[in-house]
């Protein structure tokens, strides 16, 4: 359904100081699996694409990068020393863009190798990672010691994505990779040759331990060591090619076996598509198997996660209660939603779910919801009645 809707002032009981601004005929956006009605007085968020209300259910989403991650490419590498004139096409982000002119001629052959941990079976136990909301970890890559901490897994929902909330922790310091395969997370230095060194997983000191058993699995005796080989790792590969021809718009890692893309944003607007031959002219196409091998079937794209506006508290939802089945059935309009402006709403009768309080913290803007809703002109105040309004 369209969405259609009109600003009107209103002078209401609730306001002081000014008129707030409400928006009418506003479209509540389908909530499938929803239990519970929507309360009057919820505080509510908007979606940045569909510009559709929801109600606030999240503060703290996991925010990952789209990535593309590309078949095996065995030792391809040094087959790319006989090509001057590399093409591959890929979208980042939704814009697409076509790489050519990629000359390979002056590369180094893949001698050199990352350090890497491959820690032991994780096992098939989802639950206990989804009730890890302080994990910790301690890891020395390439002498350094990392100390992971405040790590949060109550929003993944496949295995896979147990590695998504490590790397963004880690900040480019190490890359830890799952293999649904084997049921194994490895983690890899980013050097290269005889400067890369990896040490096992020890306890990170606070929270939850997640080096070992029942987690991560990778301490000593569990997991599997193999330091760096080769020289220091500073020559130009593959992978150095491509970031030059990308200039920022997207980043190539090749961890030794094969090829991955990643957006350089996070959140749902960040993409990377499998890539595709570039369409006319001259040039060798690299985009398949022997070389990338990032084609349809063979690569696999991951969207981002996190924000996309339903975790930013908007305003405050003031019509009637909405039963769940009309919001799980299709969209729900005619609806009214307290916008801001200047007006003051009594605390108490302003309702919040999944547990939230008004002094949870908004983490995308470093903001409690109260601060929040605040900065739109709604003030929280323990004696103000909204218990009704009139036009």
């Amino acid at each position: 359904m369209a969405h259609q809707s009109s600003q009107n002032n209103f002078n209401v009981p609730f306001e002081r100081g000014g008129e707030g601004r409400i928006y009418d005929n506003e479209t509540f956006e389908q909530d499938a699996g929803r239990a519970a009605a929507l309360a009057p007085y919820t505080v509510v968020a908007q979606k940045a694409a569909s510009r559709k209300w929801v109600p606030l259910t999240s503060v703290d989403p996991t925010l990952t990068k789209g990535k593309m991650v590309a078949g095996a490419a065995g030792t391809a590498e040094a087959g790319f020393q006989a090509i001057s004139d590399g093409k591959f096409a890929v979208s980042v982000d939704g814009v697409a863009m076509d790489i050519t002119s990629l000359d390979f001629t002056g590369i180094e052959a893949p001698t050199a190798t990352n350090a890497k941990l491959v820690c032991g079976a994780i096992g098939t136990n989802i639950a206990g990672f989804q009730a890890v909301t302080d994990g910790s970890f301690t890891v020395v890559v390439d002498g350094v010691s990392i100390v992971i901490t405040t790590l949060d897994w109550s929003e993944i929902t496949a295995l896979d994505e147990i590695v998504d909330p490590i790397n963004a922790l880690a900040a480019g310091r190490f890359l830890a990779v799952y293999d649904a395969d084997v049921d194994v997370v490895t983690i890899f230095s980013l050097r290269k040759g005889d400067v890369s060194t990896m040490g096992y997983l020890t306890a990170g000191g606070g929270g939850t331990d997640v080096s070992g058993a029942g987690f991560l699995n990778g301490l000593t005796g569990t997991g599997t060591l193999t330091q760096g080989t080769g020289d220091d790792g500073t020559d130009r590969n593959v992978a150095d090619v491509i970031n030059d021809a990308a200039a920022g718009r997207f980043f190539t890692l090749y961890d030794g076996a094969r090829f991955a893309f990643y957006s350089p944003s996070v959140g749902v607007q960040s993409s990377v598509s499998v890539l595709s031959a570039v369409s006319g002219g001259g040039g060798t196409d690299i985009s398949g198997a022997g070389y990338l091998n990032g084609l349809t079937g063979t690569g696999t794209a991951t969207a981002g996660t996190g924000e996309d506006g339903s975790s930013i508290p908007s305003g405050i939802y003031i019509g009637e209660s909405i039963p769940a089945a009309d919001l799980v059935a299709g969209d729900v309009t005619g609806r009214m939603v307290l916008l801001g402006g200047n007006v003051v709403v009594d605390t108490e009768q302003v309702v919040l779910e999944n547990s939230l309080t008004l002094n949870s913290v908004v983490v995308s803007r470093f903001q409690t919801i109260a601060s929040v809703l605040q900065d739109r002109g709604i003030w929280m105040q323990s004696t103000v009645d909204i218990s009704s309004y009139q036009a």
